[in-house]
């Protein structure tokens, strides 16, 4: 009789494997038997003398067996050369009820493999691989999965990775499977956004930190300041070594000394003094030279020079036929009747009287003080003498003589009037003489 059964791989073979590669091939191989026409594992010995295999058998071989081959068994192969009657004797052992061991997991399409052997029945975890380049290795979340080369087993670790310029490689991390800054290294304060009250502490720039207490300061910005007291803007995003640093007063705290009032509108300004938050009233106006304080203007707010001072004649300019009057310099005033004098050419002069030709540069209003004798002019225009009596008839109409009264009193010595009188020939004595005309008063001669 012979034992019908599909082709496959002697257990035997199976169980020689030389190494896992080998070892899977065959289980390829082997996994055929998974196909359907060779799925029953209740296997009948029934025997068919038709059939070669069994047709010299011995007498006690397989083939003669009338028995069934368990659940998880199949009929060994070739049954001419199994002696036996029984299930051991007779058939051998599948995969199907194989318990993997550790480092090994179960794979469905192994099931009717026989072998009975973690190398047929299983496959392989990366759990006892040993991976061949330094900086890799196999970590505990692949220590389960099927695989036995580098690729399927192993992953890189952080001691392969370079941190970047704002991170700082952990030691305690090398071994950890990883390729990025994240997760291999620690970050430097540098890299950390402080938010809103807190600013980067310079200090700590190149320190390894994560956190706003590690990394960053406390800015003036948190601060509460007391009553009147406020928080200047270039200060608010800076951190200062003491709270009180970042408090100043405005002006709300200020007092304005006399000859100062309040101003509501520099209340929030950050000044302590009359001029930085005060408005200066008359009282403590300081008025310039050639000006005076005007006692009625003291309460007044000092807005300008005219609103607190009054000015003073040193500062008026005398206009037209006015002549500065120095003995006014100081005398309140700005108008030509206040502060200067009258000139000459304001001057009406009397009968026979002509203003002297400097009259708008000499200040007076009198003839004594404005005026001469009309012949003045005539006599500039000849030339001074002794006497006449010596003169040429030619030079004799060119001459003019000055005659000086004497005084007859001390008293009048001071008073005596020069009188300038022209030279006449007189042809009936042939001869130079004076005139009975004369000019008195006369200026510039």
């Amino acid at each position: 009789m012979l034992f019908c059964s599909p082709p496959r791989l002697s257990a035997k073979h199976l169980s020689r494997s030389p190494n896992p590669v080998q070892a899977s091939a065959m289980k390829f191989f082997v996994a055929l038997a998974t196909l359907p026409w060779t799925r029953s594992l209740k296997v009948s010995i029934q025997v068919n003398v038709s059939q070669t295999q069994c047709a010299n058998a011995a007498p006690n071989s397989c083939c003669k067996w009338q028995g069934r081959c368990e659940d998880g068994w199949v009929p060994r192969q070739p049954l001419s050369e199994h002696v036996g009657s029984s299930n051991e004797e007779c058939c051998e052992q599948t995969c199907m009820s194989f318990a993997c061991p550790d480092g090994y997991v179960t794979n469905a399409a192994y099931h009717n493999n026989v072998g009975w052997n973690a190398d047929v029945c299983c496959d392989r975890t990366c759990k006892d691989h040993s991976c061949s380049q330094d900086g890799y290795r196999v970590t505990p979340a692949s220590q389960g999965k099927v695989g036995s080369t580098d690729d399927e087993c192993c992953s890189k670790t952080c001691s392969l990775h370079s941190c970047g310029a704002l991170w700082k490689p952990l030691e305690e991390r090398a071994q950890w499977v990883g390729s990025s800054d994240a997760v291999c290294c620690e970050p430097l304060c540098a890299m950390m956004t402080c938010g809103a009250g807190w600013v980067l502490d310079g200090t700590k720039v190149d320190q390894v930190g994560a956190s706003r207490e590690d990394c960053c300061a406390k800015t003036c910005e948190t601060v509460t300041c007391p009553r009147n007291f406020g928080i200047p803007e270039n200060k608010k995003h800076t951190a200062p070594k003491d709270e009180s640093e970042c408090c100043q007063p405005t002006c709300r705290q200020h007092i304005c000394s006399d000859g100062w009032v309040t101003d509501a509108t520099r209340n929030d300004l950050f000044k302590s003094s009359d001029e930085g938050c005060c408005l200066k009233k008359c009282a403590a106006f300081e008025c310039q030279e050639g000006w005076e304080k005007n006692a009625d203007a003291k309460e007044l707010l000092a807005t300008s020079t005219e609103t607190c001072c009054l000015k003073s004649c040193s500062l008026h300019e005398c206009g037209t036929d006015w002549l500065a009057n120095a003995s006014k310099k100081g005398v309140l005033g700005s108008s030509d009747e206040d502060c200067c004098e009258k000139s000459c050419t304001l001057h009406t002069c009397g009968t026979g009287l002509t203003l002297k030709p400097s009259a708008s540069n000499l200040a007076g209003t009198t003839d004594d003080a404005c005026c001469e004798t009309e012949l003045c002019s005539q006599m500039r225009q000849l030339k001074p003498a002794g006497q006449c009596n010596d003169l040429s008839k030619e030079d004799c109409g060119k001459t003019y003589v000055v005659l000086t009264p004497t005084a007859t009193k001390s008293e009048d010595a001071n008073k005596s009037v020069k009188h300038f009188v022209r030279c006449v020939f007189d042809e009936s004595w042939s001869l130079c003489r004076i005139s009975d005309s004369t000019a008195s008063q006369c200026s510039d001669m």
